[in-house]
């Protein structure tokens, strides 16, 4: 019923922004002379092969969840990238500010987040998209002591309503909630509004509750999320009015903010953003990211990440990678056992685990130690043919699902044809993946044989992908 209702409303925005792409794409034309660097349009986008995306690290909208991405704006963004027929390069920030400036410099083309839709000029060189939804700011404030024992009527007193009795207090709020404040702010009132940077508002409102924190600000569909499970805080006092929000991205990007629209467009009326809307949007279907739960919010990933740290260190690897690695063969399961005889958190075959001495009755620390001490051997094979260490990873984690010999074998056919032997993404891997076709097996380079160079190929990738994720909202 909400949903129905807000699209219909939606229709409002919908023809008078469209119209506004239209004539910035006409705008851009008679005026070129303009002082705002060259940057990436939507030609640019499709050439280069990935859409750069700008997002928060935080609960809601990009984080782990189970050891994959998740997240409202995430989702959506692989959507919107999928539909450009592009792949996904997120870069998270803490600040709207920074966001902003990464799109006037042309390393980021969207900036997805609940940004409040100004009119053309209000940001310097950006302009919004089609909005998705509307919000307001709202103050978190804790009820009094013994409010379970009270009434409404007795509970309303001890709560502020009347926002000019904040002035001089401070406020806690995170970068983007603080500038939103200040193009949306309520005449004559002055906040001192104290930032908190990369704070989730599960822990803003948590803080609040425990009296760590008098007040705080967050977005009302936000707060209308958490509040359930914090009965203790009270969500009812907005802040600002209420406004559309939406994306954003550079002025100097016409083509890619008319096709951005168009997709909007299409895409807020389709079950994939109805699915995600039930997801992310209703309180009774939502679950915080505090406690014990393992998510980026707790800094964690799996429930080995202590033996992860200790070991990867060992070989100079980013635990993170070696937890992609691990996720990637057992979806973090001790007990797994594969259909040819791979076992444990790293599915080591039969014979290696026996050369590194484990068994079905080791535990994770020894199965991890096992599995990086083969990645020692791994890394040592290609360290004079791979000297650069970045490129030397993906060798290793190729040679560890398929065997060395293969990786060797597709090292000599990129000699051979005129490749990068020691180079894998377009050099080696499409080498590999030639393996496959029985013109290439009596070739002298081929020493191995037959090879399906395309699981090795996605399996390598999808640890890659999933790293960068890590690293974009684990701490090291």
């Amino acid at each position: 019923m909400v949903l129905s209702a807000f699209r219909n409303k939606r229709i409002f925005w919908l023809l008078p922004l469209l119209a506004l792409s239209a004539m910035l794409v006409v705008w851009m034309w008679l005026f070129p002379g303009r002082t705002v660097p060259p940057a990436p349009d939507l030609e640019d986008i499709i050439r280069r092969g990935h859409l750069v995306a700008v997002v928060r690290a935080q609960s809601r909208d990009y984080y782990i969840e189970n050891a994959e991405p998740s997240g409202f704006q995430f989702f959506m963004l692989q959507d919107f990238a999928r539909h450009l027929g592009v792949r996904l390069t997120l870069v998270p920030v803490q600040s709207v500010q920074e966001g902003y400036e990464l799109l006037r410099s042309g390393r980021a083309d969207v900036l997805a987040s609940d940004l409040p839709q100004g009119v053309p000029g209000s940001v310097p060189g950006i302009f919004f998209s089609l909005p998705y939804r509307t919000t307001r700011h709202v103050l978190i404030q804790k009820k009094p002591g013994s409010w379970r024992a009270l009434s409404r009527k007795q509970t309303e007193p001890r709560l502020i309503r009347e926002v000019t009795r904040l002035t001089g207090k401070r406020i806690y709020a995170s970068g983007w909630s603080v500038q939103e404040m200040k193009d949306h702010k309520i005449p004559g009132l002055d906040l001192r509004v104290q930032l908190l940077q990369g704070v989730a508002p599960e822990r803003m409102m948590e803080m609040v509750a425990q009296g760590d924190m008098d007040y705080a600000v967050l977005g009302e569909h936000i707060a209308a999320l958490v509040a359930p499970w914090f009965p203790e805080v009270d969500v009812s006092t907005p802040l600002s009015g209420t406004v559309p929000v939406g994306w954003a991205v550079r002025e100097t990007s016409p083509d890619l903010l008319l096709r951005l629209n168009l997709w909007m467009h299409h895409y807020l009326r389709s079950s994939e953003y109805a699915i995600l809307f039930r997801r992310y949007q209703r309180p009774a279907l939502y679950r915080p990211e505090t406690g014990t739960g393992r998510s980026s919010a707790a800094g964690t990933i799996s429930p080995f990440d202590h033996y992860l740290k200790v070991y990867a260190t060992q070989i100079g690897w980013d635990w993170r990678l070696v937890a992609s690695l691990m996720y990637q063969e057992s979806r973090f399961d001790a007990t797994a056992l594969s259909r040819v005889g791979a076992y444990g958190l790293m599915q080591m075959m039969p014979q290696t685990m026996e050369r590194y001495g484990l068994d079905s009755a080791s535990g994770p620390e020894q199965q991890i130690r096992a599995g990086v001490r083969y990645l020692r051997v791994l890394e040592k094979l290609f360290q004079k043919s791979v000297p650069n260490h970045n490129e030397r990873v993906k060798f290793v984690l190729a040679s560890y699902n398929i065997g060395a010999g293969h990786i060797l074998d597709a090292q000599r056919l990129a000699r051979r044809f005129g490749k990068n032997p020691a180079l894998w993404d377009g050099n080696v891997d499409s080498c590999l993946m030639m393996k496959a076709e029985p013109e290439i097996h009596a070739l002298p380079e081929v020493r191995h044989g037959y090879a399906r160079g395309k699981e090795t190929y996605a399996f390598v990738r999808q640890i890659m992908d999933r790293y960068r994720h890590y690293t974009n909202v684990v701490k090291k």
